[in-house]
């Protein structure tokens, strides 16, 4: 039987940065989900370059059966609030 100091219940945003950082000081971490992975992810799929770096993700492999396109911009805003308009070269 397998032993591991943290199980995390849920691989979503929260519990892969939590299993990452735990495993980055030393632990052994057990991640369980529902779902089978990779999986689509609901936000729009918006991944910075950063983060693929981060995770090591080989973008060529990744994109086969799924779209990746560019964000050159976005609008952020509040109900009845300021509209944000955020726009990239």
């Amino acid at each position: 039987m397998k032993q591991f100091d943290v199980v995390i219940a849920g691989g979503g945003p929260a519990g892969s940065s939590c299993a990452w950082q735990l495993r980055d000081s030393g632990l052994r971490v057990l991640v369980l989900d529902r779902k089978i992975f990779p999986r689509d992810k609901t936000c729009a799929g918006w991944v910075t370059p950063a983060v693929w770096e981060e995770l090591g993700i080989n973008l060529d492999e990744y994109r086969i059966g799924r779209t990746l396109q560019p964000i050159r911009g976005f609008v952020t805003g509040t109900i009845h609030g300021k509209v944000v308009r955020t726009e990239y070269d």
